[in-house]
């Protein structure tokens, strides 16, 4: 008896070892999520805008400004261009 390609078994081996290790890397790469780190002067800065708008907002309720004609005629435009 003559055995002949014995070298394929390994060859069939590897491969189901190499799809073994493509599932595992692409499981791997489905449990990573992006993800952004600000620095603290960036946070600052943030929060430093967000106050300010804050405060014009509360100095406009105070004044009256939102109840004006002005901004009544605009919200009434937008909510009647959305419908």
């Amino acid at each position: 008896m003559d055995i002949k390609q014995v070298g394929m078994i390994n060859t069939v081996q590897s491969t189901a070892a190499d799809d073994v290790k493509v599932k595992k890397e692409k499981a791997a790469s489905e449990e990573r999520k992006d993800h952004l780190l600000l620095s603290g002067e960036a946070k600052e800065l943030m929060q430093t805008k967000k106050n300010a708008k804050i405060e014009i907002m509360k100095a406009r309720v105070e004044s009256g400004y939102y109840f004006s004609d002005e901004v009544t005629a605009k919200t009434a435009e937008k909510i009647m261009k959305s419908l």
